[in-house]
């Protein structure tokens, strides 16, 4: 019992923060284009359908990460027009395995929140598979103010994987990339 109290503590600390912007940009899509915005609001009910559905669950089928994540980026890709580029690997899609619900959207978000981009000089992130293990990998760009990680996110992200399996995120922070590998975690592992 105190080990899924950790982990609804840990589950509800997710950041919610980008609803209220998406519901801005929601606003102004809907003055401007009203078949984008139409797309738009499909996207973010997609997102926060997902959100409220696994609120409770510790863990996901990474085909749905994927599914959900789509949603999160197509909500990026608008806000931030031709500014992030991502590529997601194929055989994410098939992936039997499972991971918390959100992090994926977490790493993602992060990598946008930490980098400077533009439509000139896009964030690249890439999420990929490799070895039992999901990695979100992104060029790092400088912003022009520096904002002071906390750190709060991958920390989360680490106390759940240590509650839910003995697997360890790996965490790469190079000269020139920045990348977190995620273990799937296997039915038989729960």
């Amino acid at each position: 019992m105190a080990l899924q109290s950790q982990l609804n503590s840990l589950k509800l600390q997710i950041n919610p923060h980008f609803m209220f912007n998406n519901f801005n940009n929601l606003l102004e899509l809907i003055e401007e284009d009203t078949k984008l915005a139409g797309k738009f609001l499909s996207n973010l009910s997609k997102v926060y359908r997902y959100i409220i559905t696994n609120l409770d669950r510790n863990l996901i089928p990474v085909r749905d990460e994927i599914k959900f994540l789509e949603s999160y980026l197509y909500l990026m890709q608008v806000r931030h027009v031709g500014g992030v580029v991502t590529n997601i690997s194929l055989e994410l899609k098939e992936c039997k395995g499972y991971l918390p619900p959100a992090v994926l959207q977490l790493l993602v978000e992060n990598a946008i929140k930490h980098n400077g981009f533009s439509m000139e000089n896009p964030l690249f992130i890439d999420i990929t598979l490799s070895d039992d293990y999901i990695t979100v990998r992104n060029l790092k760009s400088s912003l022009l103010s520096k904002m002071e990680s906390t750190g709060l996110g991958h920390k989360n992200i680490i106390e759940r994987y240590s509650l839910l399996c003995d697997k360890k995120v790996k965490i790469e922070n190079a000269e020139n990339f920045y990348s977190v590998s995620l273990p799937i975690i296997k039915k038989q592992s729960l």
